[in-house]
């Protein structure tokens, strides 16, 4: 089981094959063949940050083929409010 004790935090990251609004809120459908192709726009996926207060933070991403084949790598910045916080 994963500890979420220390905060800042992330869930598991899922992979999307769908996204959809319904009613003014957001549904995914998961990608559950895992079976990826990196796009223009990058890779659509779905996690969840965990914070004791507001505050920005870095994320870095990084999707690799074996050890050293780097398919696509970038960098975010996002504003995060205490609690849970969804990024797509």
């Amino acid at each position: 089981m994963r500890n979420l004790d220390s905060l800042p935090n992330v869930s598991d990251i899922m992979f999307i094959a769908k996204e959809t609004v319904v009613a003014g809120s957001k549904k995914i459908l998961p990608n559950v063949t895992r079976q990826l192709n990196v796009q223009k726009e990058g890779i659509p996926l779905f996690f969840e940050l965990y914070a004791d207060r507001r505050q920005k933070v870095k994320m870095e991403f990084k999707v690799s083929e074996g050890e050293k084949k780097v398919l696509l790598a970038d960098t975010v910045y996002k504003e995060i409010d205490s609690g849970k916080t969804q990024v797509f």
